[in-house]
């Protein structure tokens, strides 16, 4: 068995770097239509992160792990948009996170910077939120996204649950996958068109607290296309 070439970490103040680099290419036209960087922007945030594996910890970030770790950004930033243009949920300013009526949603750092960045390009399709490949070089997830299966399991009342077994390309079984979100949706679907004379509000209380909605948004996370079907209610 080979042995596995160590990955790159982001950090928040590795996020913040990539869009203070990210924000002026933008301004130079050295993004792409469908939410992607020029190779120019992509050089320029290799050189702005040298060396700040020191300190976050992990291998030096290439223009690989960037690419890849920027795809992630995109799926964390749209999924907190779709959740967004749905009612009862919000953003909070004071600790830039979702907010869903009263429970603990995802923190988001450089929500704003990425919407300015991605402006008019978010319906350019799956490929423009699809992650790397697991053997690439780039931690899959960043400071901010290794908190949300954490934060995620407050919007229900069950924790996070254990990690199913693996394929042999690391990813997990789709049948499992696609049971878990059959009865996640069907779930989430019945509460939240119960007719039983309860109010928006509570229905929807009686749909996070089930644990369907954590199930949903977990799976989401992996594909932000599982989502869809849920959303339409």
């Amino acid at each position: 068995m080979r042995p596995r070439h160590p990955r790159a970490i982001y950090s928040d103040a590795n996020d913040k770097k990539l869009m203070e680099v990210f924000l002026e290419h933008k301004q130079e036209g050295n993004g792409t239509d469908n939410g992607g960087w020029k190779s120019k922007a992509i050089t320029a945030a290799v050189a702005a992160l040298a060396g700040s594996e020191l300190e976050s910890g992990g291998a030096p970030k290439s223009a690989t792990s960037i690419r890849d770790h920027w795809d992630h950004l995109k799926r964390d930033f749209h999924n907190i948009s779709t959740l967004l243009e749905k009612s009862g949920w919000g953003w909070d300013e004071e600790n830039q996170c979702v907010q869903a009526d009263d429970e603990q949603g995802k923190s988001f750092p450089i929500y704003h910077d990425m919407k300015e960045l991605l402006e008019g390009a978010l319906a350019t399709g799956a490929n423009a939120f699809r992650a790397g490949k697991d053997n690439s070089d780039s931690d899959t997830s960043s400071e901010s996204a290794k908190v949300l299966k954490r934060k995620v399991a407050a919007l229900g009342e069950r924790p996070v649950p254990k990690k199913r077994s693996r394929d042999r390309t690391g990813r997990s079984s789709t049948a499992h996958s696609i049971s878990d979100m059959s009865r996640a949706i069907e779930n989430v679907a019945v509460a939240m068109n119960s007719d039983n004379g309860t109010s928006e509000k509570e229905t929807k209380k009686l749909a996070y607290s089930s644990g369907n909605l954590a199930t949903l948004l977990l799976q989401s996370y992996h594909d932000v296309h599982l989502l869809e079907p849920v959303l339409q209610y």
